[in-house]
């Protein structure tokens, strides 16, 4: 698998714990050298401007069945996407894939992801590298992509066109609810704080959260985002690959302007992210959109399944358990 390819030949060694720690190790280290030298030489000659006119949606779905992921396919056509839409598969029954090409979704068989020891959240930023050099870019950097969407897939719907509002940044990170800082959040303090140490904590405590589960962008900051994303999950101790660091990461990258042109964009415009700790102010309208008090409606809503309300409106109008 590309850069996965040491990585992905790794299996259970009954030769014992420490030749299968060293041999981790060993590919982990390779790995991380094949990335380093790819962001050096992207620092010194960033690739051409993207000319293509293509747009991508990008997911993970492990061990989900067509009801899980009803409303996520079903909308992403229905509100307006005409593009391409690839899944990466892992552990799922067999009927997903056939639902997935009903509905004009490429399916992709993540071989690697079980394979790498970190959380799915994690492996899945590997699976997408591994996609985006072998199949979006070519080997001069052009693509006829202008846009990639990585999303997550279960918790989430769309109310209309995914890119209406991609614009001329580079790339795109969403914030969480108003108010909602790193250092004032538990959850994503302790990502911090296992990701890059308490000095990465105390730098971002006062910034933002953005939500790692959406992400839009133009191919080439897409490649600079992934490898720094894929960097950082290998430099961080193994124990903590299992937990959420990939959205501390995520906010590293923004907060430290490690891929140019990107825009924070706030909480209730392009992307809902409903909030778990605060009133989500979403109710189902008569057109049976998710739409804000003011009727302001978001092209994608994530996580609207904290809501016991908005997941039943969401499995009335898509078939959620009814695939």
């Amino acid at each position: 698998m590309g850069l996965l390819g040491r990585l992905a030949q790794m299996r259970h060694d009954f030769g014992g714990y420490r030749q299968a720690e060293a041999r981790r190790r060993a590919a982990e280290a390779a790995l991380l050298g094949r990335i380093e030298a790819r962001l050096a030489a992207l620092a010194e000659r960033p690739l051409p401007p993207c000319g293509g006119t293509r747009s991508l949606v990008m997911g993970l779905a492990a061990n989900y069945g067509p009801a899980e992921l009803a409303p996520f396919v079903r909308s992403l056509r229905a509100g307006g996407h005409a593009g391409e839409a690839v899944l990466l598969l892992a552990g799922n029954p067999p009927e997903t894939r056939a639902f997935l090409e009903v509905h004009g979704v490429r399916a992709v068989h993540a071989e690697a992801l079980p394979l790498l020891a970190m959380s799915p959240n994690s492996a899945r930023m590997f699976c997408y590298l591994d996609h985006l050099i072998g199949e979006v870019l070519a080997a001069d950097g052009t693509t006829p992509y202008r846009h990639v969407l990585l999303t997550d897939t279960r918790d989430v719907v769309f109310q209309g066109d995914p890119f209406a509002r991609a614009g001329a940044a580079e790339a795109l990170f969403f914030l969480e609810r108003p108010g909602r800082t790193i250092g004032g959040c538990p959850v994503n303090a302790g990502w911090m704080r296992l990701a890059l140490g308490e000095a990465g904590l105390r730098r971002w405590a006062d910034a933002p959260v953005s939500c790692a589960g959406t992400f839009l962008a133009t191919p080439r900051a897409l490649l600079a985002y992934l490898l720094h994303m894929c960097r950082l999950i290998l430099l961080a101790p193994p124990a903590a690959r299992q937990s959420g660091i990939d959205q501390a990461i995520h906010n590293h990258i923004l907060q430290a302007g490690l891929v140019p042109g990107t825009l924070a964009v706030p909480n209730g415009d392009a992307v809902t992210t409903v909030p778990d700790d605060a009133p989500h102010g979403l109710a189902v309208a008569p057109d049976g959109l998710l739409r804000h008090a003011d009727g302001r409606a978001s092209e994608i809503v994530h996580q609207y399944d904290r809501v016991p309300e908005l997941r039943a409106a969401v499995a009335r109008r898509w078939g959620a358990g009814d695939a």
